[in-house]
Formats: C-alpha cells, sequence, structure tokens
C-alpha cells in the first residue's frame, strides 16, 4: 500500500520504503519456511524450494511482462521508453532487472525512471537473487551449528554478521565512501548488498521467534505503536533527497521488525487491525497488486499528462487485472491439481520463452528504427557523446597516469586541443575531435556533468550572502585538479565550455510568474533580472580567473559559447520523449523566439564576452548555426540538432567539425 501510494502521487513521499518493508517480511517469512520444513522432515529441500518460489512468483510476473511489452510497444510510447521497457523485461525474466534498469533507465528518481512501465521489477529480481544464495546459507549454518550442538544460534551469528557487512558497506556506499572490490552494482539503490541486511533482520526474528518471551497484550500493543510510528515517520518524513540505502533505511527495518514481533502475539490491537479481513485480502492480492499497478499508472501519465486524479485512478483500476491474476494465474499455478516433470518444464519454458520473444522482437523493431527514416534520424541524436562514452565525463579530474584514455588522434605532432567544462562543452566532442583530425593537432577531453571550468561566488535567489556554488555542487575537486593537470601540459588551445544551465542558472529557477514553494512568496520578473545581473558579474569573475591562470601557463583559451536552451520556461522540450507516431509525422520538433533566448542565455553569453576581452582570449559563438536573426530551431533540414533540451546531438557535433577547423586555424 505504500508503494503503490507513492507510485500514485499521493502525499506519502518516503513510500518508497515499503520495498524495505517487504524484504523484511520476506526474510521473516522464508526462514520461517525453511526451518519449519527441517523441523518436520529433518532436512531442507532445495529443489522444492526453488520449485515452490518459481511456481508462486514467475508465472503472474511473466504475464506482466508480456503484456506490457504488448502495450509498450504501441506508438504511443516513446523510442526511450520502449528501449527501456525491452531491456528490463528480458532482466526481470532472468532475475537481473535491477542491474537492467540501472544501466538503461539511471537512478530510480531520475526522470526516464518514470518512462519504464517495468521500473518495478528491481526489487522482484533483488528479492530472487536472495533466493538463489539464502537457503544455502540457511543449510550450511545449520550443519556447522549441529556439529556445534546449537545449530540456530549458529544460523542466527551466521546471517546477523553477513547481514552487518552489508549494512556497513551500505552505509560506506550513500557516504560516498568506495568499498574496494565490491563492484558498483552490487551496491547503491538497486544492489543487492545494501537491501541484504534488510532480509536478514527478518531472518533473524523469524530464527529466535521461539526462543522470544511471547510479548504480553499491553507489551504488544506498546512495541506494535512504535513500530507502526517508525513506518509513518518514514513515509512521511523521507522523499526522493534521502539517500537510500543508509542509516536511514533503519527506520523503516526497525519498524517492520517490532510489527512483526508484536504480531507473535495477535491480540494487541495493531496486529488485530492488520488481521481484518480488508487488510487480509489486500495482503493475498499485494503481489498481483505489485505487479500491475506501476504499468497502469505509466500508461495513466502517458495518456493524461500532469494529471494526479488519473494516477490515483489507475492506481485503483489496476486491482482489475491483479484480481485476475490472483485468480486465474498466481492460484492455479502455485497449487496446480496434478504436477508432473513435464508439466513443470513445458510452464517453465513458457514463462521464459513468450517474454523473451516479444522483449526480442520489440528490440529488434526498435534496432531497425522501425524502419522509418524519421525514427532512424530520432535514433541517431539520441547517441551519447564520445567523451562520455570513452569515460572522460567524471569528477576525478584527469592525472599524467589516466590521461591516455581520454586522448584523440595521439600520434598527431600538432599543439593539443584541450576541452574542459560540463557537459555542455562535452557535448561539443565530435565537433573538437574532428578538427583534431583536420588540422593534425591531438584532442584531449576532461569534462564533468554540471561543473564548468571556473569557481562561481554567487549570491543565490533568497539567500543573504554569496557562496561558492560550484564547490556546493561537488565540482571544487574537479575544477582545481583539472587546472592543475593543464598547468603540467604541453601548451595548447584550451576550448572552455561557458554553461548556462547549470545550477546556478535561470534555466534551473521556477518561472517567474510562478510560486516558490520554499516561502510562498512571487519571484517576478523584476528579481529575475537582478538576479541576472549579479550572475553575469559571478561568472565573469569565475572565467576571467581560468582564462588567466591557463594563460601563464602557457595556452590560448577559447570560450565557447552553449547552444541554444530549451529548458527554461517548463516544461522542457525533450525529443526522446516524444512518442513513436509523433516522430514519425515529424511533429516532435520545437523552436523558440531570438528575442526569448537572448533574455535567458544574456548574462552567460556576456560575460564569456567580456572575460575574453579581460585576459586576451577569444569567443567561438555558434548561435547562427541554430538560429536566424528571429528564431532558434532544432532541426536543419533531416538533421536533428539536439540530444535533450540542452545537449545538441552527436550528429549536430560531427556538422560542427568544419567550423571548429576553421576557428582553431584561425588562432594559429
Amino acid at each position: 500500500m505504500l508503494v503503490v501510494a507513492f507510485h500514485a502521487g499521493l502525499p506519502i513521499p518516503g513510500g518508497y520504503v515499503g520495498v524495505d518493508v517487504f524484504f523484511v517480511i520476506s526474510g521473516f517469512v522464508i526462514t520461517a519456511m525453511l526451518l519449519r520444513e527441517k523441523v518436520s522432515t529433518g532436512r531442507i529441500s532445495l529443489t522444492s524450494f526453488y520449485v515452490r518460489r518459481f511456481r508462486r512468483l514467475t508465472p503472474a510476473l511473466a504475464v506482466m511482462v508480456a503484456v506490457t511489452v504488448l502495450v509498450s510497444a504501441l506508438p504511443i510510447f516513446s523510442l526511450a521508453s520502449q528501449a527501456m521497457t525491452s531491456a528490463t523485461a528480458i532482466g526481470a525474466v532472468f532475475l537481473f532487472a535491477n542491474y537492467a534498469i540501472a544501466r538503461s533507465t539511471g537512478g530510480y528518481f531520475d526522470p526516464a525512471a518514470e518512462n519504464n512501465p517495468l521500473l518495478h521489477t528491481w526489487s522482484l529480481s533483488v528479492e530472487e537473487q536472495f533466493y538463489l544464495i539464502f537457503p544455502l546459507l540457511i543449510i550450511a549454518s545449520l550443519a556447522i551449528g549441529l556439529r556445534l550442538g546449537r545449530p540456530r544460534v549458529a544460523a542466527a551469528v551466521t546471517i546477523g554478521l553477513l547481514g552487518g557487512v552489508c549494512l556497513a558497506v551500505a552505509v560506506a556506499n550513500s557516504s560516498g565512501v568506495t568499498i574496494p572490490f565490491v563492484p558498483d552494482g552490487l551496491v547503491g539503490f538497486y544492489g543487492p548488498i545494501g537491501r541484504a541486511w534488510e532480509f536478514a533482520g527478518g531472518a533473524i526474528l523469524a530464527i529466535a521467534a521461539s526462543r522470544l518471551r511471547i510479548p504480553t497484550v499491553p507489551m504488544g500493543t506498546a512495541i506494535a505503536v512504535v513500530g507502526s510510528i517508525l513506518l509513518a515517520y518514514s513515509a512521511f518524513a523521507f522523499s526522493d533527497t534521502t539517500v537510500f540505502p543508509s542509516f536511514a533505511t533503519l527506520v523503516p527495518v526497525a519498524g517492520t521488525m517490532f510489527l512483526i514481533y508484536a504480531g507473535l502475539s495477535p491480540l494487541n490491537i495493531v496486529s488485530r487491525v492488520l488481521s481484518t479481513r480488508p487488510m487480509v485480502a489486500i495482503g493475498d492480492l499485494s503481489y498481483s497488486w505489485y505487479l500491475w499497478h506501476w504499468p497502469t499508472i505509466v500508461l495513466a501519465a502517458l495518456i493524461f499528462p500532469g494529471n494526479e486524479i488519473a494516477l490515483f485512478g489507475a492506481a485503483l483500476f489496476s486491482l482489475l487485472p491483479a484480481v485476475a491474476s490472483y485468480r486465474y494465474v498466481e492460484q492455479p499455478f502455485r497449487t496446480p491439481r496434478s504436477a508432473s516433470r513435464v508439466r513443470f518444464t513445458a510452464l517453465v519454458a513458457a514463462t521464459i520463452v513468450i517474454p523473451v520473444a516479444l522483449a526480442g522482437t520489440l528490440a529488434f523493431v526498435l534496432s531497425n528504427g522501425y524502419w522509418s527514416p524519421e525514427v532512424q534520424r530520432m535514433q541517431a541524436t539520441q547517441a551519447k557523446h564520445a567523451g562520455n562514452e570513452a569515460g572522460c565525463m567524471s569528477y576525478v579530474p584527469l592525472t599524467a597516469a589516466t590521461q591516455a584514455n581520454c586522448e584523440w588522434n595521439a600520434s598527431a605532432s600538432g599543439p593539443p586541443i584541450y576541452l574542459i567544462g560540463d557537459s555542455i562543452a562535452e557535448h561539443y566532442s565530435e565537433g573538437v575531435i574532428g578538427a583534431g583530425e583536420n588540422l593534425g593537432r591531438p584532442v584531449f577531453i576532461a569534462t564533468a556533468a554540471g561543473c564548468p571550468a571556473y569557481r562561481i561566488v554567487l549570491r543565490m535567489p533568497l539567500s543573504s550572502t554569496p557562496e561558492d556554488v560550484t564547490e556546493m555542487n561537488g565540482c571544487a575537486g574537479y575544477i582545481d585538479g583539472t587546472l592543475s593537470w593543464l598547468e603540467a601540459q604541453e601548451p595548447g588551445l584550451v576550448i572552455m565550455g561557458a554553461s548556462d544551465v547549470s545550477g546556478w542558472s535561470p534555466n534551473d529557477l521556477p518561472d517567474p510568474n510562478a510560486e516558490l514553494a520554499r516561502d510562498k512568496q512571487q519571484y517576478d520578473a523584476e528579481d529575475f533580472e537582478r538576479y541576472n545581473e549579479r550572475r553575469e558579474v559571478a561568472l565573469l569573475a569565475g572565467m576571467t580567473s581560468t582564462m588567466k591562470r591557463l594563460e601563464v601557463a602557457g595556452h590560448e583559451v577559447a570560450i565557447a559559447q552553449a547552444a541554444p536552451s530549451y529548458r527554461f520556461p517548463a516544461p522542457s522540450w525533450l525529443p526522446g520523449d516524444c512518442s513513436v507516431a509523433s516522430v514519425i509525422a515529424e511533429r516532435c520538433l520545437t523552436s523558440s523566439p531570438i528575442d526569448e533566448m537572448d533574455r535567458l542565455q544574456l548574462a552567460s553569453r556576456t560575460a564569456a564576452v567580456k572575460a575574453a576581452r579581460a585576459s586576451g582570449g577569444v569567443v567561438l559563438d555558434l548561435r547562427d548555426y541554430f538560429c536566424n536573426d528571429e528564431e532558434c530551431v532544432t532541426q536543419h533540414g533531416e538533421l536533428g540538432l539536439y540530444l535533450d533540451d540542452i545537449h545538441i546531438s552527436v550528429p549536430a557535433s560531427q556538422d560542427l567539425a568544419p567550423r571548429f577547423s576553421d576557428f582553431i586555424a584561425a588562432q594559429d
């Protein structure tokens, strides 16, 4: 219920902790089941366990995945959404959806996640990954414990130690500490290590249940109330800005464990409420409802964009396929009337082959761009730029040991070209690399997302004192390290991006006519202009400082003005979100009056010109490539110019190579 409410847009910003509640419950239930089998039969059958888990989870999952892939193939979905669905579907079937989502979709709270109708399958894959390993751990620890005469103690200690290690790794990772020999995919929001200790908490409670004192009714009520308060606090106090998993995750985990322990004495008032027929009915439907709620909400958001009532309605409507799934898929396959090896083999084959074949077909269609020139052109605009693809967009600055990975045309003998700055600079990668090849000069790229190549000290709106906003955004290490690295390099031409869309940009401020949520006051056009004036001064100081420092080191410096931006006023224009139908009909385009673009970019453009004059540098202005005298556009003939609302496409960057060549040659 927490997760569904969160996804339905209800004011429960921490509802995603329902997944953590589930992991604790799952650890408790699975461990109790294995221990009962050990007591009743004297052994734990791995074959029986895996067959039961398969019957319980996979048929219903396969039906949902297959239907979702079919619906996602409709032309009302975007190419990006279809690609994410195809990749996630295969991951869900083969138990690695969490890794597929991390790679294809990104973070759980990233904008792209809202368009992946199979996003929720990440938790199912993590659960199934636990199931692959956990019974082996129980069997091994019980066997060791039998030799010592304390099997349950051995199991509890083993699970507790491993759970403690996983918790320590999760907390360290949430604090930015890199754990040696632990791959990134195993930690973080989607990583099984970051959640394994939650499963372990439920498991330890199951092992200890037979030894724990059954709470009295008053004590059980008190414990259950505390658990409920902890869960309520998690649901309403946490949000998408809460680092997860981390120490904060202890709150919902502890709350769940308190509620389970209180339930050992079911007469307390909280446990009685949880045992009422409506709550039990929801519990029966919980797996199927979880499966169907998110694809239904994503579809509703697509059909009724911006309609919050539609999301809530979709969450309720998803109970219909959930009931059907529970009655006609989940229950029949969970407890079949007749079971045989042949029937089970056929079931396994069907649950794998059908969704994978559908996902593979969708992927094949996408790989051929629907055999549509318009779709293929759109797909070309969504490619990653060379610098990013090579791993040269990083907060860790280049060093003498790592610079070879970010060098192109290395055998050239001319003076080097260096491209530095944020992703707005990085999207010129192909143009600069092409110019280097044309002119016989090596090219180095060292960029970081959201980080200019200069410090910016600025008083932000509603702030009383100036702040180093680049340091606040984690850019200090990149800026200082990159400038130090350049000072040690052979003199050449440094092309520095002049972004106008970082966290200190008017593009990231509220609309001048909108209400600021922070203090409920209007941020009017006059405030907007005053802030732009302060911003120009701050940008000028930062650019000038960096340019002079690089010129002292023997480099020539050029500032490349940012391309026109379509992020503001909201909503952003994102070509990757255009439906397949609109792409084929060539309706996925936009434009902006040149006056509006000047209003948004005037501060950064003016600062770049003034900084170049003050330091002896030059400015590369490509505005005329994107704009005529009246408006800025997003397509030249059949050439799509943009990757998203602020970054130009790879084809556009490649098309700019002659412009870069002419500009660089003119500086010699």
